[in-house]
């Protein structure tokens, strides 16, 4: 193969490229990234302190991809020795009629997933200061912040020191 041969090209340096650049270097597989801007940027979904993480969907496979993706955050914080994810938990509210909060606690039931559904005055009185008169209340306590600048930059700096 010519030294300039790829089994892999991964178009966009973020946070989803530049994992699974990652991931392909790290099962020895010869891998370029590219990005369109120079690194670090504000131009895409990946910049800033922080980006939220959730597990609950009514999607399975939704459910399926968070669950690996929160444990290749734990490992990658436990191999580099750096804080990553914050658990803040997620409050899920619509005033009724809420059908759609509903459906999604129906999909949520269907796939074993544990999660805290509040009773009105249970809500009022954890929550006294969120004024929702009427409304369904779904609670899930492993959803959480990711560090999204240090995430990034993390990632990339693992991506190089792949021998």
């Amino acid at each position: 193969m010519a030294a300039n041969c790829y089994d892999y090209i991964v178009i966009g340096g973020g946070i989803v490229g530049s994992f699974t650049a990652f991931h392909l270097a790290k099962k020895e597989q010869k891998t370029l990234l590219l990005e369109q801007y120079s690194m670090p940027h504000t131009r895409g979904s990946s910049h800033g302190k922080s980006r939220g993480i959730q597990k609950a969907n009514q999607d399975e496979n939704w459910v399926k991809i968070m669950e690996d993706a929160y444990q290749q955050w734990f490992e990658l914080e436990k191999e580099t020795g750096t804080s990553l994810y914050r658990q803040s938990g997620l409050l899920w509210i619509q005033e009724n009629p809420a059908s759609g909060l509903l459906k999604f606690e129906d999909g949520l039931k269907r796939m074993d997933f544990k999660y805290k559904r509040f009773q009105p005055d249970e809500f009022k009185r954890q929550y006294p200061m969120l004024k929702y008169p009427n409304c369904q209340v779904l609670y899930e306590d492993t959803a959480g912040r990711l560090k999204a600048d240090k995430c990034l930059s993390l990632v990339q700096v693992c991506l190089y020191e792949v021998p």
